[in-house]
This record gives structure tokens, C-alpha cells and sequence, in this order.
């Protein structure tokens, strides 16, 4: 089985070997707390079609970006791209079942 990261439907380009954590929640907990892979790092140039040019300035980096994260035919993890850096032909995000903006207190839950 591999591993497979799709962003608005499209594969991300990982490297061979690539690892991804994800930290799930504890309903029983954490109430406040939401689902998320730790932040990962590819390749910018290989994942243009993902991505685009988001390492231009005049390009809106705040867009929705629908992801999931599948191990073989499983889907581990289903939410939002959120961009956290972006340079150095490379690409760091990770994704979330919440996204939270970076600029106010704005909070919004994957459905379904």
C-alpha cells in the first residue's frame, strides 16, 4: 500500500521517502482540538499542478484548498490544505479537519 496526499483532487508528488504523522484527536479529551498531519514539506516544482505558482507575489495564497490523505484504499484524513510556508522550491502545509485563519478567530468544520 502507499501513501497519497490529494489536494482539490489532484496527487501530491511525495518523496520516496516521505513520512507523515498525523495527530488525531481524543474525543473523551480534547474537546477543542481538531485532526491534522504535523506540517510537510514537497517539492515546489513537481506539484505545479497542484499548486500553481503560489511562490509569486501577486498570487492569493488564501484560497480553499480541499485535501485528504490516503493510505491505499483508506482514507486516513479528509479537510484543508492550510499553506504555512512558501519558498526555496518548496512547498510546507499540512492538512486539517479545521481551518483556522491565520488573521482572526474564524473557524470552519469539514461536513460529511
Amino acid at each position: 500500500m502507499s501513501l497519497g496526499v490529494k489536494i482539490n483532487s489532484r496527487v501530491v508528488r511525495l518523496p520516496e521517502d516521505f513520512e507523515l504523522a498525523i495527530n488525531l484527536k481524543n474525543s473523551l479529551l480534547d474537546d477543542d482540538r481538531e485532526d491534522a498531519t504535523y506540517p510537510m514539506e514537497v517539492n515546489l516544482v513537481s506539484n505545479r499542478e497542484v499548486f500553481g505558482f503560489i511562490d509569486r507575489a501577486h498570487v492569493d495564497t488564501t484560497g480553499e484548498l480541499l485535501a485528504e490523505v490516503d493510505f491505499g484504499p483508506y482514507q486516513l484524513l479528509r479537510g484543508w490544505c492550510v499553506l504555512t510556508d512558501v519558498g526555496g522550491g518548496s512547498v510546507e502545509f499540512y492538512v486539517s479537519t479545521a481551518k483556522r485563519f491565520f488573521l482572526g478567530t474564524g473557524k470552519k468544520q469539514v461536513v460529511g
